[in-house]
């Protein structure tokens, strides 16, 4: 028997309840799809005090997919891609900026995404954000990169912006302003809370690049999710209880993520708590089918 891994891919974004009834726009933004052997989930948060970051949002993350669709047609993976990624993102979006007269602060937004192919990939965090890992044994991983005083690193900076960037966050590049965080969970088990790492502004302002190897890719993985760190703000409802609320699937099929994640706002709607920012979701589902050989004839 021979084992084929099939990806697929859905995404969901959700204004939150302030934007809402404050008649501002959604700042977060989703996209996900195949392409070829590569399957992508992206994400973008924009940011609240900056310009028109509601369109920045959607051109990140619309950057990002051209970039990575560029790219992946190559034997690139890794953190080799995401470099090459980051490159292009950054010369879309100057372009982009140039041709419809934009602001810097217009495109002050995150990006978080995931790339996968049956090689490997990798997910890659430049802002902050919640990576989640669910796998076949039921198990899940969660991982949240957050900023101290909510000043996240943007992709629109690009250099041009590191000074005062830097001089925001108290003008030290090795002092501790950027934490990683994570959790687990074993099937049916309680969820256990890592010790927090802290990290340099210098780190953060890199970016943080996880690596998925293949052999995961081909025994352990189901899903590999991104989130916007809305998925942090819903009321009285802990990151873990939230993130899997909305990696409970029935099914797979068609919209997946699209029907979870609305169901999951109607649940918390229900309870009578409120979302109080922007979420944007995206998912890439792997399934492994067996396959006979054909035999030489």
């Amino acid at each position: 028997m021979k084992k084929r891994i099939v990806f697929s891919a859905d995404h969901y974004f959700h204004i939150g309840a302030p934007h809402l009834t404050g008649g501002k726009p959604c700042q977060d933004y989703a996209l996900s799809g195949v392409c070829g052997d590569v399957a992508y989930a992206v994400v973008s948060d924009g940011c609240s005090t900056g310009g028109n970051t509601d369109v920045g949002s959607r051109l990140v993350a619309l950057s990002t997919v051209v970039a990575i669709k560029k790219f992946a047609s190559g034997n690139k993976r890794g953190e080799r891609l995401s470099e090459d990624v980051s490159v292009r993102q950054c010369a879309v979006l100057a372009g982009t900026r140039e041709m419809l007269g934009l602001s810097i602060p217009d495109l002050y937004a995150t990006s978080i995404y995931a790339c996968l192919s049956r090689e490997g990939g990798y997910a890659a965090v430049h802002g902050d954000g919640v990576i989640a890992f669910k796998y076949r044994s039921g198990a899940m991983e969660i991982i949240r990169y957050d900023w101290l005083d909510n000043i996240p690193y943007y992709p629109a900076y690009a250099g041009a912006g590191d000074e005062a960037f830097v001089a925001a966050h108290g003008g030290n590049s090795d002092a501790p302003r950027f934490s990683e965080e994570h959790w687990r969970c074993e099937p049916c088990g309680e969820w256990i809370r890592e010790e927090k790492k802290e990290l340099t502004l210098r780190e953060g302002m890199a970016g943080m690049i996880l690596g998925i190897s293949k052999e995961k890719i081909e025994n352990e993985l189901a899903f590999v999710a991104v989130f916007s760190d809305g998925i942090t703000q819903i009321e009285k409802t802990e990151l873990t209880a939230a993130v899997s609320k909305f990696m409970s699937y029935k099914n797979i099929r068609g919209e997946f993520v699209k029907r979870r994640s609305i169901n999951a706002v109607k649940e918390v709607q229900k309870s009578g708590l409120q979302i109080m920012d922007d979420i944007a979701n995206a998912v890439i589902s792997i399934e492994e089918f067996m396959e006979e050989e054909e035999v030489p004839t």
